[in-house]
């Protein structure tokens, strides 16, 4: 189900649009960061904007407090699409959402996971290393991965999606 909302998303607001996988806003709709003209800080969505943005980028929008329109918002990495009709919004959903389930589900959790681990890990550490080998080999041995493989050699579609995958001729 679609969350459309049209407006200023602030504070808590923008903290929940940095927790979404992908985010689709309309042209209209703006964002701002505006707890330090109240005198207060967005200490606790701050681990969730700096994950999405960056510090830098969060440094600026957090000091300033600045209202971003959709594009501007977009272009620092808080939203993933701008969209001027309630259509457009509906189809980039429906996209988003057919992308989605044509995923295997298993992999598609142990690939959000995956984005966890990694981005909370020092860079080429010998860890995260092992971690991202162990990973791969735990996955390619489900059954989730044996039933894809199993598709793309028979060329069909693998049992969780809606629509079979598209090969190269």
């Amino acid at each position: 189900e679609s969350t459309e909302r049209l407006g200023t998303a602030m504070g808590g607001g923008v903290g929940l649009l940095c927790v979404c996988d992908y985010v689709v806003i309309k042209h209209a709709a703006s964002v701002a960061l505006s707890e330090v003209k109240l005198g207060v800080i967005p200490a606790t969505i701050s681990p969730y904007v700096v994950g999405r943005v960056g510090a830098a980028r969060a440094r600026r929008l957090f000091m300033t407090g600045e209202t971003l329109r959709a594009e501007q918002a977009r272009d620092l990495g808080l939203v993933d699409e701008v969209v001027v009709t309630d259509a457009d919004l509906r189809a980039a959903a429906d996209r988003i959402l057919a992308a989605a389930q044509s995923a295997a589900p298993g992999a598609a959790a142990a690939a959000k996971a995956l984005v966890r681990e990694v981005a909370a890990a020092p860079r080429g550490s010998d860890e995260i290393l092992r971690y991202t080998a162990a990973e791969l080999a735990r996955v390619r041995l489900t059954d989730e991965c044996a039933a894809g493989m199993k598709a793309v050699l028979a060329r069909e579609k693998p049992p969780w999606a809606k629509a079979p995958l598209v090969y190269p001729a």
